[in-house]
């Protein structure tokens, strides 16, 4: 049966809503003190209880773990289970063969999925750590093909390795600088040094839709943009955006709408990760476009968060525990996603 996931990029862990129609004859319960339960680490809970006719989550000798929904934060008690997992493989241009793996994940319920897409059932983690779904696979499939002719355009940027005695599943990078038309945004150094405690780093999120920035680069970014914009209106802001003008002063170009171009800058100037009008301004109706960068308030943890949308049509290539590489938008290369060959060989 085909099961659709929210993508969660930093997830620790998959799980999956098994009380709406999961039916599998390959699903097994994960038994304690077994090689699945133990891949949860000491999160994971085991019982031995009875409860009617069948046995509830924990119980039966089976482990249980918790689960977080990535985008409400909603979390529930769900059974660690095995199944088999068939996924498209590519070489990079084209699909090739499917891949099978026995995959461990949580079964959760129907109501952990509020606030998912409609059809989503569920979320699969690709984070760093066991047991997200990356670790799971073979490295020969986790490592990226090599023969992407855009890939050897791409940027590449060190990860934020793991801080002393903790380790994370989420991907963090270090953003230095933000310059706007190839200036440099004037913000306070401390905000985006990363110190021990990881303050100060950029994460790379899936279940963000838009870019985050704390307060005070929120406000630095949103000024000089709206300089840079020149005679462009700027009118009373739409939520959760906080910068928006009028869309008939915006002209289009093949990147997008005609906007200042934003340059986040890595660990030198000549890196940096360039987002254009297709993917800095939302038309969030016929009169109006904003900035689709939100004020994340002090958010703990990050300076930044780079979200869904600014990642649309992207080539992003994750080196697991080392680096992480970046196209800036495929628009500029005249591609898109879109025009990757799904189409599976006969």
């Amino acid at each position: 049966m085909a099961v659709s996931l929210t993508v969660d990029l930093g997830g620790s862990l998959t799980w999956v809503d098994c009380s709406r129609g999961y039916k599998s004859s390959s699903y097994g319960a994960a038994e304690c003190g077994l090689a699945p339960c133990a891949s949860f680490g000491p999160e994971q809970t085991c019982g031995d209880c009875h409860s009617g006719k069948n046995p509830s989550t924990g119980c039966n000798n089976t482990c249980s773990v918790v689960a977080r929904n990535p985008i409400t934060g909603q979390a529930a008690k769900g059974e660690v289970a095995s199944d088999i997992l068939t996924v498209q493989s590519t070489d990079g241009s084209n699909p090739g063969p499917t891949k099978t793996v026995h995959a461990d994940f949580v079964c959760g319920t129907t109501s952990l999925s509020k606030g998912l897409a409609k059809e989503a059932k569920g979320a699969v983690g690709f984070g760093k750590t066991r047991p997200a779904l990356l670790s799971q696979f073979d490295d020969r499939y986790v490592l990226s093909p090599r023969g992407i002719d855009v890939s050897k355009s791409l940027k590449f940027t060190p990860l934020v390795t793991n801080l002393p005695g903790k380790m994370f599943s989420e991907y963090y990078i270090n953003v230095t600088a933000i310059k706007i038309n190839g200036k440099e945004v004037t913000i306070n150094q401390s905000i985006l040094t990363v110190d021990g405690m990881g303050v100060g780093r950029t994460k790379i999120s899936t279940v963000h839709p838009y870019t985050v920035l704390v307060t005070p680069i929120f406000n630095a970014v949103t000024a000089a943009f709206t300089k840079a914009l020149g005679r462009v209106l700027r009118v009373n802001p739409i939520k959760p955006f906080g910068a928006c003008y009028e869309a008939k002063d915006v002209g289009s170009t093949r990147v997008g709408p005609e906007v200042p171009n934003i340059d986040l800058v890595m660990h030198k100037n000549s890196v940096y990760w360039r987002i254009s009008g297709a993917n800095s301004m939302v038309q969030v109706n016929k009169d109006i476009m904003c900035l689709g960068f939100v004020d994340g308030g002090a958010m703990p943890g990050a300076s930044v968060v780079i979200g869904g949308y600014q990642l649309e049509d992207n080539l992003v290539e994750f080196d697991m525990f080392n680096r992480v590489g970046f196209s800036s938008s495929l628009l500029f290369r005249q591609t898109s996603c879109a025009n990757f060959n799904f189409t599976v060989k006969a």
